[in-house]
C-alpha cells in the first residue's frame, strides 16, 4: 500500500521516497509534486531508471514521498541517480 505525500504547498527542494524493509530513495526536484507523480507513474509502469527502486517497488509496493527540505531552485543539490538509492 502506498503512503500520501507530505507536500503542502512546497515548490522545490530535497525528497525522500521510502521504498521499504528500510530502502530509500533520495532526490532534488525544481517541481516536487511533478517529480513525485513522475516516479509513481515510472514505478507503476516498470519504468523507473533506477533499478533497485524499481526491484524495491515490485517487491515491497511500499511508496512514501517525504519533502526533507524546501530549497530555492537555485540551490538545489544535485543528487545522482545512480547513486541515491540506501
Amino acid at each position: 500500500a502506498a503512503a500520501h505525500s507530505k507536500l503542502t504547498g512546497v515548490e522545490s527542494g530535497i525528497y525522500r521516497i521510502d521504498l521499504g524493509d528500510d530502502w530509500f530513495y533520495v532526490g532534488s526536484a525544481v517541481n516536487l509534486r511533478r517529480r513525485e507523480s513522475q516516479h509513481r507513474r515510472e514505478l507503476n509502469c516498470g519504468t523507473h531508471r533506477n533499478i533497485w527502486a524499481q526491484h524495491c517497488w515490485n517487491k515491497y509496493g511500499m511508496f512514501g514521498f517525504t519533502v526533507l527540505e524546501e530549497c530555492e531552485p537555485s540551490k538545489l543539490p544535485v543528487v545522482a541517480p545512480s547513486k541515491s538509492i540506501f
